[in-house]
């Protein structure tokens, strides 16, 4: 162990390592020496011992960035989170909630944490929808997992009875809904755990940001209730690869056993540390979400103008059907001009197409386009 460090140290790719440590380190004492004569000035007591807090735990990070393993449970993001919410450890704020007794664990996006949940609670099977998260099948057949299939109803939303009996198998629902972009209310979701206490109930709220009612308080009452989300979309950060399950600590003890003996150091300290950045940097995220949701219902608006059926999205995309022609058909004439959108093959949704929100330049590049095609159809 140490001669290996000490070898590597000597290498000039070890120099280097210390040299790009040393000016990251600087160039973060000089921002935060900033910062704490910026609070000082403010007179905010608290601020100013905020950031002091903040200036030495940041730079001891970047010191072990690379010169120590990740921690194996991701302790620095499970600890430092509800110090950066709340300011009292063991408590956590999620969706404007007190959070007492739950505990979170950091993993390589949801799909690691659903995958680890079905390893770890579907031995008897598990219940999940027809049209929704295709990684759910994907799993599934890796583990030989029995599955029951649980078809959405004609508007395309998920059907709540048909998981009230779920006969010990796990369930998996993502809320809200993918592709649809629809989202069961939290108190459904909740008579959904009443009737199933025995049987552990993913929730996958990788889209619950932009408008859906989150179930993470509904931890507090129900020890089987696991709950994914991420960082990829309200805090763009696909990039990462970064998620997190929330859960009882029994819970989540259980699934740490399974991913400390496949993967402990799944996730990097220095993706760790950026997770820990967003989750400071509450004002961006909120203004992130409100951007996303504003280009959502203009962009929702102008497609029904243009005769397009767009179901209800509490997402950042819309689940669209145009009145010109099959989804591969509009998928095919956006493609040739440069607009990329999603559409399946799947019998019961092959008339729909997902669209993406981007930017409000972006959309009104999708709109311009969809107005080209419509144009040459003498629509």
């Amino acid at each position: 162990g140490e001669n290996c460090r000490d070898d590597f140290l000597m290498s000039m790719a070890g120099y280097a390592l210390l040299i790009t440590l040393l000016i990251l380190i600087l160039i973060a004492l000089a921002g935060f020496v900033a910062a704490l004569v910026k609070a000082k000035k403010s007179g905010n007591l608290w601020e100013t011992l905020s950031m002091a807090i903040r200036a030495v735990t940041q730079v001891g990070s970047i010191i072990t960035f690379s010169l120590k393993y990740p921690h194996i449970c991701s302790m620095n993001f499970r600890y430092s989170t509800p110090l950066i919410l709340c300011g009292v450890l063991f408590y956590t704020k999620i969706c404007d909630i007190k959070l007492k007794g739950a505990n979170k664990d950091l993993v390589t996006k949801i799909t690691r944490g659903v995958a680890v949940a079905f390893m770890a609670f579907a031995e008897k099977g598990a219940v999940f929808a027809d049209i929704t998260y295709g990684f759910n099948k994907v799993v599934a057949q890796l583990n030989l997992t029995d599955v029951r299939i649980a078809p959405l109803k004609d508007d395309l939303s998920i059907d709540p009875g048909d998981y009230m009996n779920a006969d010990g198998r796990l369930i998996a629902i993502a809320n809200p809904n993918a592709p649809t972009a629809i989202a069961l209310r939290a108190g459904e979701i909740e008579e959904i755990l009443k009737r199933n206490l025995y049987n552990v109930v993913v929730v996958d709220e990788a889209y619950v940001d932009f408008g859906a009612e989150s179930c993470v308080p509904l931890i507090r009452k129900y020890d089987n209730l696991l709950v994914t989300q991420t960082f990829s979309k309200s805090r763009s950060m696909a990039g990462a690869r970064l998620g997190m399950g929330i859960g009882n600590p029994d819970l989540i003890r259980d699934l740490n056993t399974l991913k400390y003996s496949c993967n402990p150091y799944n996730v990097n300290r220095m993706t760790s540390a950026a997770g820990i950045a967003a989750i400071q940097d509450d004002t961006y995220f909120q203004k992130n979400i409100s951007e996303i949701q504003r280009v959502r219902e203009y962009t929702r608006g102008q497609l029904e103008q243009r005769g397009f059926t767009v179901l209800p999205s509490v997402s950042n995309f819309l689940f669209v059907r145009s009145n010109f022609g099959t989804a591969e058909d509009l998928y095919g004439a956006l493609r040739a001009l440069g607009v990329l959108i999603r559409y399946w093959k799947t019998p019961r949704i092959k008339d729909w197409c997902r669209i993406t929100i981007g930017t409000q330049e972006q959309m009104d590049t999708l709109l311009n386009a969809v107005d080209t095609i419509r144009k040459e159809r003498g629509l």
